[in-house]
């Protein structure tokens, strides 16, 4: 793999991944680039990642903002081993409806390869690698930033993401315990015409009690299923493909909280996409949470939901 170069600009091939390092801001006081890596499908050879700018403490982004092209990291130890420059950009509105307080301009990517950068372009060994991105603003008065977010770790097994689909429930992420998740699963199509919208979803109400530190910043959420064996046999993907419910913000004070909903998901069997057996399953819910302030890594809030999905 590639080793540590002190030389490396932010970024590059070798570069050590540091809100700290000259010219790049971990979260800067008006944008925060949120970074999610979350259920990777069966099969699947890219690493799924979104990345998004968020505000932090406005109601909008400032007419003119613009984002560039995301570039994805995977590191070891630090040191960036693998990279992948992707998607679009992005172009805030001044006036675009707030979600939460918070304006979240996203950026969809088709993920980045478990390959190593540099001369050696082999598949990257099997263990733990924390997934990041940077990018650059340009603000409305000339201004521009370079952010840096993410920390998330991923497993690689056989040069290519691992997936949760068939595995143990012990296997989800463990919850912080700086925050209380309720939830309440259900086996419909809320709020929607079922003329226009015939196929039932997983959908869940959330409950979020804080007890801790402030939890500031963006999360992604998953919904997942577990048979009578304790194997999840839903987690939100569909076979081969990546899958994303999208970013939301979030802002819970020291002695605060808050309602909410997690992304709407398709109740299919994550091996093949197909129907599920009849039958009665538990739901949980996992919220993972990038801090804005400059903390990298991701706190998940989980929470088993109160109700069985029945499955007709």
């Amino acid at each position: 793999m590639p080793t540590a170069d002190e030389g490396a600009e932010p970024g590059e091939c070798g570069w050590t991944a540091s809100a700290d390092a000259k010219g790049v801001d971990g979260t800067d006081e008006h944008y925060q680039l949120v970074v999610q890596s979350l259920r990777q499908a069966v099969d699947a050879a890219s690493i799924t990642v979104d990345t998004a700018v968020a505000a932090i403490g406005e109601k909008h982004l400032p007419a003119g903002f613009v984002t560039s092209e995301p570039t994805l990291l995977l590191t070891r130890d630090g040191t960036v081993v693998a990279r992948d420059e992707v998607g679009d950009g992005g172009l805030a509105s001044p006036d675009q409806a707030v979600d939460g307080d918070a304006l979240v301009t996203e950026v969809a990517t088709n993920g980045i390869d478990p390959v190593a950068c540099g001369p050696e372009s082999a598949a990257l060994p099997d263990g733990t690698y924390q997934v990041w991105a940077i990018e650059t603003v340009d603000g409305a008065q000339g201004d521009k930033v370079t952010l840096l977010g993410g920390g998330q770790d991923v497993e690689i097994a056989s040069g290519a993401p691992v997936s949760l689909c068939g595995a143990d429930a012990d296997a989800l992420p463990q919850g912080t315990d700086e925050a209380k998740l309720t939830a309440h699963a259900s086996y419909e199509a809320p709020d929607v015409d079922p003329a226009t919208h015939p196929k039932k979803r997983l959908s869940a109400g959330l409950t979020i009690d804080n007890h801790g530190d402030t939890i500031d910043g963006a999360f992604a959420s998953s919904i997942y299923l577990v048979d009578g064996d304790g194997r999840i046999v839903v987690d939100g993907t569909v076979p081969a493909h990546r899958s994303s419910g999208g970013i939301q913000a979030i802002a819970l004070g020291a002695d605060g909280g808050g309602d909410g909903r997690a992304w709407e998901e398709p109740a299919t069997a994550c091996k093949d996409g197909k129907k599920l057996t009849a039958g009665t399953y538990r739901a949980y819910v996992d919220l993972a949470v990038d801090r804005a302030g400059g903390r990298p890594g991701v706190v998940h809030l989980v929470a088993e939901a109160k109700e069985k999905i029945v499955i007709p």
